[in-house]
Formats: C-alpha cells, structure tokens, sequence
C-alpha cells in the first residue's frame, strides 16, 4: 500500500509522545506477525457492522483497514489517521467517525480481487 512508504514516513508525533507512527505501527505490525497477543479494542477490532468483516489495526496515530482472507492473513487495504478517522462536526463539535466510510472502501477491495472474507467479530476466529 502506496500510504505505507509514501505518507506515514513522514508524519510528526501527534497524540503518542514516545513514538513516531512509524514506529508504532511498525510495532504493532511486528507483534501481530510474531504471534504477540494484541489488546481489544485497543490494537486491533472489528469495524461495524461486524458482518462486513472489515478490521481496524489501531496505534494511538494511525489506523489501518482491511480483512483477514485466513486465520493470521491480514489484507491492509486502506491507512488513515487519527484526525482523518474523527472529524469534528462543523456546527457542535461533536466527533463525527469516518470508519465506516473506510470500512467500505475495504469491503470493496475484497470484492474486486474476489477475495472469501472471515466475517467473525471474535479475534480468536481470526488470529491465532
């Protein structure tokens, strides 16, 4: 995913103070392929509606979207930041999430590449 090399390289520490994205994602990334145990929800959960099978890999700057085609087989499909993922709406304030947009996005990926989707909510369907 072009977003990978082009875009996070470059982005500054915004709400984690210790890491740069980069490297947060690149930590969680690395543990998910190592076979670490990743929080729920804070790592990684699935994006409603859940029959969509559309997850959500989460630092506390960046989100990743997309799905898994097999147990431990994550497809990257999509990458955001926090600020792209909650919008504030013009006239209250109030967040507004974009996730199910992205959600979307990556439902339709799976479908162009024709591509069986696991539509389980639970983590333990998913990754082992």
């Amino acid at each position: 995913m072009k977003w990978f090399r082009s875009v996070v390289p470059s982005l500054p520490r915004d709400r984690d103070v210790d890491l740069t994205p980069k490297r947060a994602l690149d930590n969680l990334f690395c543990d998910f392929v190592t076979g670490v145990s990743l929080e729920t929800p804070k790592s990684i959960r699935e994006i409603t509606p859940h029959k969509a099978g559309i997850w959500e890999f989460k630092t506390l700057d960046l989100r990743v979207f997309g799905f898994f085609e097999k147990i431990d087989l994550f497809i990257a499909t999509h990458g955001a930041t926090y600020d792209e993922t909650h919008i504030p709406h013009p006239k209250t304030g109030e967040t507004l999430f974009t996730h199910s947009e992205f959600g979307a996005k990556s439902a339709s990926v799976a479908k162009d590449l024709g591509t069986t989707i696991i539509c389980s909510g639970k983590y333990d369907d998913v990754i082992r």
